[in-house]
């Protein structure tokens, strides 16, 4: 399932990296199905989503 996120969406998104550039972590969940949030860091680039596929996800890709 593929959706368009929301601006709170992006809100959680952020507040997740700020989470990570931080601390190294976070414990934000997923408003959609309840599970934990995670990044996973590719190469230069990283996604952050939940542990649930096709759930909330967003990929940035590096240089």
């Amino acid at each position: 399932m593929v959706f368009k996120l929301s601006q709170k969406d992006f809100e959680l998104i952020d507040a997740v990296l700020d989470d990570y550039a931080k601390k190294g972590k976070t414990d934000k969940i997923c408003p959609y199905c309840g599970t934990p949030i995670k990044k996973k860091v590719v190469g230069m680039g990283y996604t952050v989503s939940c542990q649930t596929q096709n759930c909330l996800q967003e990929t940035c890709r590096g240089i």
